[in-house]
Parts: C-alpha cells; sequence; structure tokens
C-alpha cells in the first residue's frame, strides 16, 4: 500500500526490491535520513553507478565529485519529493517528530509510554553530526524501543500463560521460547503441542500486551497489534502461516 502510494504502482504488481525501497522511505525518514543519504537507499544501483563511472574518469578529484553531483541531483530530487509527500500526507507524524526532538534537545532525555528513559546527551555536543544522530536516535528510541519491549511483555506474558495452565498443575507441555530479538521471537515444541502453541503464542503477543501495557503502564492502545507466525522443522525451512487449519496441514506435510 505505501509503495502504491508513493510511487504509483498497483500492490498486486510490487516485487521484494520495491517493499525494501519503501521501507527505506519510511522508516529512513521517520528516523532524519535526509534525501542525500536517502538517494542511495532508493536508487542504490544507479547512484553506485555513478560512482563507479566517475572513478574510471581521467580527471583530477575534484572534477570527478563534481561531475557525480550533477548526475546525482535527480536522484536526490526525488528522494526529497517523497520525504516532502510523506510529511505533507501525515501532518502529525511529522509535528510529533519535531516534537520529539526538540524535547530531546531541551531536556537532553527521552521518556518511551513504558517509562523507559533514553538519555539524549549527545545534544550537548557542538558537533552537527552528533546532533544529527540524536535526531534519529530519539524517534527511533520510541518507536522501535517500544515495539521491542512490547515483544518481552507478549514473551513474559507467554510464559505466565504457560506455567498458569499447565506446569503449576504438573502437567507437560513443550513450547519454549529460545530467542527474541527486537520484535522477533523464536520459539519450539513438539508437534503434538502446536496447535495449543499457536493459540498461546498470538494470544500472548496481541491480546495480552493489550491488556499489559493498560493495566501495567496505564497505556492504551489505540489500534490492534497482529503478529505473524512461520513454522517449520529448521530455521532455515521456514514457511509463513495463514492462521488456516488447511494452511497448517499444508506446512506439516
Amino acid at each position: 500500500i505505501n509503495y502504491s502510494f508513493f510511487f504509483g504502482v498497483a500492490t498486486t504488481e510490487l516485487t521484494e526490491d520495491q517493499r525494501q525501497n519503501v521501507k527505506a522511505v519510511v522508516f529512513g525518514t521517520m528516523y532524519g535520513k535526509q534525501s542525500r543519504s536517502l538517494a542511495y537507499d532508493i536508487r542504490s544501483k544507479e547512484m553506485k553507478d555513478i560512482d563507479r563511472q566517475a572513478r574510471k574518469m581521467n580527471i583530477d578529484e575534484d572534477q570527478r565529485n563534481a561531475w557525480a553531483e550533477r548526475k546525482k541531483k535527480p536522484y536526490y530530487r526525488e528522494a526529497q519529493d517523497l520525504i516532502d509527500k510523506l510529511f505533507y500526507t501525515f501532518k502529525e507524524g511529522g509535528e510529533w517528530i519535531k516534537k520529539i526532538h526538540k524535547k530531546g534537545r531541551n531536556s537532553y532525555l527521552l521518556t518511551s509510554p513504558l517509562y523507559r528513559v533514553r538519555h539524549m546527551w549527545g545534544y550537548m555536543h557542538q558537533n552537527r553530526t552528533a546532533h544529527a544522530a540524536m535526531d534519529r536516535r530519539g524517534p527511533n528510541s520510541i518507536v522501535q524501543g517500544t515495539s521491542s519491549d512490547m515483544a518481552y511483555i507478549g514473551g513474559r506474558c507467554l510464559q505466565k500463560m504457560i506455567w498458569k495452565r499447565y506446569h503449576s498443575k504438573g502437567k507437560d507441555f513443550s513450547l519454549k521460547q529460545n530467542n527474541a530479538v527486537h520484535d522477533s521471537s523464536e520459539m519450539m515444541c513438539k508437534i503434538k503441542d502446536l496447535p495449543e502453541s499457536l493459540y498461546l503464542v498470538e494470544h500472548a503477543l496481541t491480546t495480552a500486551v493489550h491488556l499489559d501495557c493498560e493495566k501495567v503502564y496505564d497505556w492504551k492502545l489505540n489500534i490492534g497489534l497482529e503478529i505473524e507466525i512461520e513454522i517449520g522443522f529448521t530455521l532455515g525451512d521456514m514457511k509463513k502461516w495463514d492462521f488456516t487449519e488447511h494452511g497448517l496441514k499444508n506446512i506439516l506435510e
């Protein structure tokens, strides 16, 4: 949907590379990327080709750089147009980012809805590069940091559910969480416990997170949470599950 909005391409015609490009636009812009660096994300091949051609030119370095910059200007303009379009369409989001930047500069710290504090000491430095890093880190700590915390809340809710339903009653249940990185979790269980495990995982990482955020942190989420589930016998052979009985049987077969 985002790629269709930005580039005018039907969602049914999107490629994986195009999906990655629009992620670069949305997340890169959200975290403070400017048009020059964003152009390298969305026009990586073209920008690298220009750099490659410039290196082959038999002229001095300043002339090569000037030639390359002239060739890159259309891509810089394209990237800036996408940034302008994003903030024009989503004005409230743009104002929120400005608010986060201002608060970080004034107080040198930011607090997430889950009360995690991120210090922004870089704003005390006079170097503009340090300020740019803080401009990226501020919104990132609130958005991705909170998402990561919510994933860990879900993991803890899952542990409590397993204990209450099974282990506290002396019942065996094989579901275990092996790893969690940011908003991704890896779990394993025996095939016989898979249907029940899928129910518990989906409930723990969605509804239970909603309830916990409101009860513990007085933060009521105004959107529903969704997750994706991949199933496989090894991490190298995972298949996305469509949340249907038929889809689960196909994966297991």
